[in-house]
């Protein structure tokens, strides 16, 4: 069983209200460790200094299109990378395209969310990602 509130959650969206939103539906579900951030090189930071420091990221929710670079994009970097601890974080994609989710999850994403989403749908996803919740 995993304890959602020792998960360390990495959200990477351009658009402000979505990260919000997914971090309220985070910390209704328990989750207390939370990074944001609006593009994909400093959410690529943030996995590194994760692993610098021993405060690894569990899971990533990234959205497919955004100006400073796309989910997939990191996605394939995320299942490229030479270092285990980033290579096989858990990876859920977040988008509004409905005809994105194979391309998705033939890349290594465990799963898709689709705006717009609740604390529902994400406890769902968790499930089917992590198996039973504590």
């Amino acid at each position: 069983m995993i304890e959602l509130s020792k998960l360390n959650v990495l959200i990477i969206d351009d658009i402000e209200t979505v990260r919000k939103v997914l971090t309220k539906n985070l910390k209704q579900l328990g989750v207390t460790k939370v990074h944001m951030t609006d593009c994909i090189s400093e959410g690529w930071t943030i996995l590194e200094e994760g692993i610098a420091s021993n405060d690894e990221v569990h899971i990533i929710f990234s959205d497919w299109n955004m100006p400073k670079g796309d989910g997939i994009e990191l996605l394939e970097k995320v299942r490229k990378c030479e270092s285990k601890k980033i290579s096989l974080i858990k990876f859920v994609m977040v988008t509004g395209a409905h005809n994105k989710v194979l391309e998705a999850m033939d890349k290594g994403a465990h799963n898709i969310i689709h705006k717009p989403f609740d604390a529902k749908i994400i406890k769902e996803k968790f499930e089917l990602i992590f198996g039973a919740l504590d």
